[in-house]
């Protein structure tokens, strides 16, 4: 099964990956009831145009309020202590809900809804058909190497997110959750089988979206080697191009130990299916790591695919690149001679 990040130089084994350990319920969140929207009390956080957003070194969240030709940036903790909110208070209980949120969204405004990941660990973002598709093709192919039938799967299977969006596959599915070996089934319900089944198309689905998404991670390394031979009389930036090349190894070798570790997981399908608690907590936690890793990326992202062929404007976005990485993958140190 591909792998976006497979690349032989700068990858630490499965073995040495940190491990992603499943989220704990916030605290407050606990005490939130059936509140699902960032609503406040106090008339600060009613001003027009203010929002809530990481500082610029990352480090922590904070509020942005807008005052003509500049922007006041308030971080959390002054926020709190300046502005008396008291610990226990509705206020508090959204401020704490919103650095969980900075999480899994950039930017977040009083007033919107809270997002899925802190609410109940669903995902607040949704996924192509073909994406469930490969989920589905490919829990087909682990059930039947699991019940040793994979003689029944269809010859010169190459297209899986079309076989697996299929009603074949559906059936295929059925049948051979029926011939799963007794260790797995041992005081089962069978229909509990089947629900669990689904339910790991469902969460793997999203794994499979950001399998598809991280791609851009070996799109950019490639534009930015490419970029090296065009800057060759510019010292600074050459050296920069140099650098990002190095920086980007960790993104990259990390998301690629996330996939190599879940896909571990997921081929031990029996005990996927009877431990499904233990392991939607797993892969929920990996497509979050994941997810973080693509909204952090996505401007430049975006950026990215269209690049500048000019030098003039090439130049600033391998710069910009640079500072991204710097600040993320070196301890925040940006060696420039700017």
């Amino acid at each position: 099964m591909g792998d976006p990040m497979d690349e032989a130089s700068g990858v630490p084994s499965a073995a040495s990956a940190p491990v992603v350990a499943p989220r704990a319920e916030p605290v407050a969140l606990r005490a939130l009831g059936d509140e699902v929207h960032f609503h406040f009390d106090s008339k600060l956080f009613g001003v027009p145009g203010i929002w809530f957003a990481k500082t610029a070194d990352l480090r922590q969240a904070a509020m942005y309020i807008p005052m003509g030709d500049f922007t006041a940036c308030v971080p959390m903790p002054t926020l709190m202590t300046n502005f008396n909110v008291r610990p226990g208070s509705n206020d508090h209980r959204m401020l704490r809900l919103i650095e969980d949120g900075l999480e899994y969204v950039k930017r977040i405004t009083p007033g919107e809804r809270i997002p899925r990941e802190v609410l109940d660990g669903t995902a607040s973002w949704s996924v192509e058909d073909k994406h469930h598709g490969l989920a589905r093709a490919k829990l087909v192919l682990r059930l039947a190497r699991l019940t040793g039938q994979s003689a029944r799967l269809p010859p010169n299977l190459t297209d899986l997110p079309s076989f697996g969006a299929s009603d074949d596959a559906g059936v295929l599915v059925t049948e051979l959750l029926e011939k799963l070996p007794a260790e797995v089934t041992a005081g089962r319900d069978r229909i509990e089988f089947t629900r669990s089944a689904e339910a790991l198309v469902h969460e793997t689905s999203y794994i499979e979206a950001l399998r598809d998404k991280m791609t851009f991670l070996q799109k950019i390394h490639d534009f930015v080697g490419g970029a090296r031979s065009r800057f060759e009389t510019d010292r600074d930036l050459s050296d920069e191009i140099v650098m990002m090349h190095m920086l980007m190894r960790r993104p990259r070798s990390d998301c690629r130990v996330l996939f190599v570790e879940i896909d571990k997981v997921l081929d031990d399908v029996g005990g996927c299916l009877r431990n499904w608690f233990t392991v939607v907590e797993r892969v929920r936690a990996t497509r979050n790591a994941l997810h973080k890793v693509s909204v952090d990326w996505a401007e430049l992202d975006e950026k990215w695919k269209r690049p500048p062929f000019q030098a003039e404007q090439l130049a600033p976005l391998l710069r910009e690149t640079y500072r991204f990485l710097a600040l993320r993958y070196s301890g925040g140190a940006v060696w420039s001679k700017r």
